[in-house]
């Protein structure tokens, strides 16, 4: 399938397809376009509509915890000394009833940052002030968070936390292209991927392991599952890279790495069948060797206003988590038969 770069593909067996209406080629070799402000993220289109006038519940058991929920926000005083209590009591309680946060009376000069800890997605206050700064940890259910008149996408800033957070430690999350088919490159390719960045910290990993897995829970975008399927392969290699670079013994076939690469081709595979389903709407999908770049930044695009730029979204997740399976697969197989590909990184085994 797909033996030609470029060409849409049915896989409905319908009457064919609007003739021009995708160009994958172009879409490679040129980009889609970046946001609009006219084309919001279906999330967002969600969470903004508002609700009926005066609809407003509250919840606690007494002044440190209670709160207000009005219109899917929940508000919140920066001076309020029980600001995380009340941030933690209405997660618990209430998640079911907001999808905003609002944070009032904040000093102007005061940002907003996001990142992520061995607990999870979180925000802090950057003051201009050097030193450590307190961890307000986001509840899973916020899609938004205004504070002074300044509104953030946190689907977004998950999916940039995670970026930034994995090129920091790991060395970025990295295209599949053709040269990464196991026919090919007999899965040396993506080894040496995964290998590479088996050498961040057991504590790096297992970070972003726990925020990632928090946001598939959580989250219908597919990027999450690809992120997370390539740090659980990078985990399955870790205790064979840690031994190796001692100059010590290792098994290949081991429970640990058989887990974490069954781990990492669910999650490959369940992103590959989400985005198919997606473009199966549209009756278009991009040729599986054309290798659409990954591009989670970009919203849930409307297919009729903005063709090309819903493709680079969904066709480019379509395409890199088929890349991941096959080549997961292929190094499953050689796992399970106790090798690895022959890697220059990688020192023989001395076992």
């Amino acid at each position: 399938m797909g033996d030609n770069p470029g060409r849409n593909q049915d896989f409905t067996g319908g009457q064919g397809l609007p003739a021009g209406r995708i160009d994958f080629e172009s879409m490679i070799n040129n980009g889609t376009h970046q946001r609009r402000p006219d084309a919001t993220p279906r999330a967002l289109d969600q969470l903004q509509a508002p609700g009926p006038t005066g609809d407003a519940v509250k919840i606690g058991t007494d002044a440190t915890n209670t709160v207000v929920i009005t219109n899917k926000t929940l508000e919140l005083s920066w001076k309020d000394t029980n600001f995380d209590n009340k941030l933690l009591f209405a997660s618990a309680h209430g998640a079911d009833k907001f999808n905003r946060i609002k944070i009032n009376d904040l000093p102007p000069n005061v940002v907003v940052h996001t990142w992520i800890d061995k607990n999870g997605y979180f925000f802090w206050y950057d003051d201009g002030q050097k030193g450590p700064k307190a961890h307000h940890y986001l509840p899973d259910n916020a899609l938004s968070l205004e504070a002074n008149n300044a509104k953030i996408d946190l689907e977004r800033e998950r999916i940039k936390d995670n970026q930034q957070f994995a090129a920091e430690n790991f060395g970025g999350f990295r295209n599949f292209d053709r040269n990464f088919v196991p026919s090919y490159d007999g899965t040396t390719n993506s080894t040496s991927y995964y290998w590479k960045m088996a050498g961040g910290s057991a504590e790096a990993l297992a970070i972003q392991e726990h925020a990632l897995r928090e946001s598939v829970r959580n989250s219908d975008n597919p990027y999450f599952k690809i992120y997370l399927s390539d740090i659980n392969a990078a985990q399955a290699l870790k205790p064979l890279r840690d031994r190796a670079e001692q100059g010590l013994p290792y098994t290949v076939n081991n429970d640990y790495t058989r887990r974490k690469i069954d781990d990492a081709l669910s999650l490959s595979k369940a992103a590959y069948e989400q985005t198919k389903g997606e473009l199966g709407k549209t009756k278009q999908f991009p040729s599986l060797n054309v290798y659409l770049p990954l591009a989670p930044q970009r919203p849930y695009w409307d297919y009729n206003r903005f063709p090309n730029d819903y493709m680079g979204f969904w066709g480019g997740g379509f395409n890199q988590s088929y890349g991941r399976q096959l080549s997961l697969t292929s190094l499953r197989g050689l796992i399970m038969s106790n090798t690895l590909p022959r890697l220059h990184e990688l020192p023989n085994n001395p076992n």
